[in-house]
């Protein structure tokens, strides 16, 4: 039996414990590979399907939230169309190859907006957002159209909180008049590189310096200055000091507002196009990118001038030095203080977050209470019907786990006065089990009552740090969809044949739960759990069991039941 942590105890967990715990992520990580941090929060969840009235009800329980700290409440709409498909892309996209798609989709966003607008009439939202695939895709008169259903039917707080992200070869002079009509101030685009060649092997056509030059000029010529633009560190065919040259270029050349350095998470497509399907070519390529990349970057903005969001190489922000902003006091959001306020107000705020997301495959997240994406009726974009939402219903501790993955992951530790602020717990109490391992194992940098910070370690070295805020049940339930073991309650009862109601080894069968078989002694309940082990049977652990107890032939026997095929 491996006793977990006490949840009321500050002492080290036990080593047995421990032990377990480090082989469960060895296994996970080489079975999964997670492709980033913030992927370990989604882990373990069956899938919901919600439709426009369900999701309504959400958001409105939403608009009275039970906490102090008042959540922020941004709308997002997304343009799932590229005029071209870059091979680094993870999104859902199409190419808008035909007018009918462009309609559906519109008809379809018009319909849910209508639908859901008696719901948010309580809901004011701070910031209308435009991302993609490329919304610069859309027609002007289009992008007009969507606009103002938007107006007529949701409360949107400030036109200057708008944003919109663009594709640099795909606007014209009506594109730039309609975003300055509708009030998008602030707009962002992709350079990745300023290499042409490398573009083109991306399948993003001839994008060089000259695209982008002419692209700041004009949105500043039409009176939009607050422009950002992102770079991509580790593109195939490209080096370090060459991604250093060009990033030094644009400060020094456009003098952005703001710029992202993105480290890029490869696609297997991405390693099977440009590595040879070869994830240790990647990595090493990947390498320099990492050790090199961010302390130059660092250089860069002092050098320019710039201030620094800095994140462990999967994201880095430097954006301009600007007077203290005016704070709204309804939000607690920074307002823009005219054509040099930066753009990214987001990352300033610290606050519990509604996110309303329209178009196909945009995200929600309704604090506390459901992570969803918006998706259309099969077959596709063109189907007929409504749309319709996927995801899961979460709780508090969920959005703390989501919270910490990225915190962690981007930033170089945890405000605890914040997130006791938005969680009413500190991070401590509410993931005991996690920081006493990260105590424990030597992984923290920093600790005391103002910050909890991890040292710094490589992106695998993170994410494996980070598997300790996971419950174990969805580490393993993950495992076992990688190894082909089904460890969901009918499946399980399926396949071992033990039911509900009988006597076992002196105890009553209760029944199963995902990866737990619950038994009920005389003296007290009794739990099996059942960890995936590859290449082998499952490993059977009690985690509850009264002393004496000798269950050994019914572990074997699920042992038996549930080994791998020959």
């Amino acid at each position: 039996m491996l006793p977990a942590p006490d949840p009321a105890a500050s002492t080290a967990p036990h080593p047995r414990w421990l032990a377990s715990r480090q082989a469960l992520h060895r296994d996970f990580l080489a079975a999964c590979q997670p492709p980033d941090a913030s992927w370990l929060a989604w882990l373990g969840r069956s899938t919901e399907e919600l439709d426009l009235d369900q999701v309504g009800a959400l958001w409105r329980r939403a608009a009275r939230p039970p906490g102090s700290v008042r959540p922020v409440n941004h709308l997002y709409v997304h343009v799932p169309f590229c005029k071209s498909i870059c091979t680094f892309c993870n999104y859902e996209r199409l190419r808008p190859n035909s007018p009918g798609l462009l309609a559906a989709w519109e008809a379809r966003l018009v319909h849910a907006v209508e639908t859901l607008a008696p719901s948010l009439a309580e809901v004011t939202f701070s910031t209308l957002y435009f991302g993609g695939g490329t919304p610069s895709v859309l027609p002007a008169d289009q992008l007009r159209r969507v606009v103002r259903v938007l107006e007529d039917n949701l409360h949107l707080q400030d036109a200057r909180s708008r944003y919109f992200e663009l594709d640099p070869a795909m606007m014209s002079e009506g594109r730039v008049q309609a975003l300055v009509e509708l009030g998008f101030l602030h707009l962002s685009f992709g350079v990745q590189t300023l290499d042409e060649e490398v573009n083109r092997a991306h399948d993003r056509g001839p994008q060089d310096r000259r695209v982008v030059g002419e692209r700041f000029a004009q949105l500043r010529a039409a009176g939009i200055h607050d422009v950002s633009c992102d770079f991509l560190l580790g593109l195939a065919g490209t080096t370090v000091d060459q991604l250093l040259a060009e990033l030094d270029e644009a400060l020094a050349t456009w003098q952005p507002v703001w710029v992202d350095v993105f480290q890029l998470v490869p696609t297997h497509r991405y390693v099977d196009l440009h590595f040879g399907g070869d994830r240790a070519a990647f990595d090493a390529h990947l390498a320099p990118f990492l050790e090199r990349g961010p302390p130059g970057v660092r250089a860069l903005a002092h050098k320019h001038g710039y201030r620094l969001n800095d994140g462990h190489g999967h994201a880095i922000s430097l954006y301009k030095h600007q007077e203290r902003p005016t704070v709204d006091p309804a939000t607690g959001w920074m307002l823009p203080q005219g054509p040099t306020a930066y753009s990214q107000q987001a990352c300033e705020q610290r606050a519990p977050l509604h996110l309303l997301g329209l178009g196909t495959s945009a995200r929600s997240q309704i604090f506390g209470a459901a992570w969803l994406q918006y998706r259309d009726p099969e077959p596709g974009i063109e189907a007929p019907g409504p749309a319709r939402f996927q995801g899961h219903t979460v709780d508090r501790v969920d959005e703390g786990r989501m919270w910490l993955t990225h915190d962690l992951r981007d930033r170089h530790g945890v405000d605890r006065a914040t997130f006791a602020g938005v969680f009413g717990q500190d991070v401590a109490v509410m993931f005991p089990a996690a920081v006493a391992a990260w105590r424990t194992l030597g992984l923290l940098a920093h600790e005391d009552a103002a910050t909890l910070a991890l040292r710094p370690m490589e992106r695998m070295e993170r994410i494996e740090a980070l598997c300790w805020l996971i419950p174990e049940e969805r580490l393993e339930w993950e495992l076992g969809r990688r190894l082909g073991l089904d460890l969901s309650a009918e499946a399980l009862a399926a396949r071992v044949g033990l039911q509900p109601g009988p006597e076992l080894l002196g105890c009553t069968i209760v029944g199963w739960s995902a990866g737990r078989l619950h038994l009920q002694h005389p003296t007290g309940p009794v739990t099996l759990r059942l960890r995936p082990v590859p290449g082998a049977p499952p490993a059977v652990v009690l985690e509850r069991a009264p002393a004496g107890l000798d269950l050994r032939p019914l572990a074997a026997r699920l042992r038996r039941a549930l080994a791998p095929p020959r």
